[in-house]
């Protein structure tokens, strides 16, 4: 379902702008000419097997919802969210909750430090526009007042369980995991200058959900065109 819709991990490329004011940048016009390739294809364009990096964000996303998010949130199910009005906005929340979405990343060290920063000074949207507007797309779909970004790197102390919980999903795409040595892993020192488990919330504006909103439609109207 993902293919030939503008998801909520990849909508912040139509925040780009162009040269004259309110136009669509580069990167957006590129985005949408890809949709329109993987409409005509019938799937997505991506072929590339994950790397090693996004294979640890996407297993230790579970960890992290078993064992460090409240009864707050919901683990939001596998079935990709559609806009009511507009069918080609789409996205996939990690965590639902009753006035807030959120979404889990698990970075490597140098990008977990760099979130912490952004989280301190109040510049994630600037930093990471990329995260942001993902969840603000999110919001719009779940229909919720704020959002929260959840960033985690595990204390060297978390590392067995985290290997054991590779071991036992025999998933061959994470034996790196069970194999690795813990240096070869991301990990922090308990008690050292960054915590395991960093939060970042906010209220999601209505200009923001404007300004999105217009700019997926504007993307719609050039997707739709023969």
């Amino acid at each position: 379902m993902r293919a030939g819709t503008f998801s909520s991990s990849n909508i912040y490329k139509l925040m780009t702008n162009g040269k004259t004011a309110g136009s669509l940048g580069k990167p957006a016009l590129t985005y949408i000419e890809e949709t329109k390739y993987e409409v005509m294809l019938g799937r997505s364009l991506n072929t590339e097997i994950s790397s090693r990096p996004a294979l640890w964000g996407t297993f230790v996303e579970s960890y992290v919802n078993d064992n460090h998010i409240g009864l707050e949130y919901e683990l939001a199910s596998t079935e990709r969210l559609i806009h009511p009005l507009y069918q080609q906005w789409t996205g996939a929340p990690d965590l639902i909750g009753e006035d807030c979405v959120g979404d889990i990343k698990c970075p490597q060290l140098k990008n977990y430090c760099e979130l912490v920063k952004s989280f301190k000074n109040n510049s994630l949207l600037d930093d990471f526009p990329e995260y942001y507007w993902q969840l603000v797309s999110n919001a719009i779909l779940t229909c919720v007042d704020y959002a929260e970004l959840i960033v985690f790197c595990p204390y060297v102390e978390e590392l067995p369980d985290i290997r054991s919980a590779a071991l036992e999903s025999n998933d061959k795409r994470f034996n790196f995991i069970v194999n690795a040595i813990d240096e070869e892993l991301p990990y922090l020192i308990k008690g050292g200058h960054y915590k395991n488990v960093m939060r970042y919330k906010w209220q999601v504006t209505q200009q923001e959900r404007d300004q999105l909103t217009e700019r997926v439609k504007m993307a719609i109207n050039l997707l739709l065109e023969v």
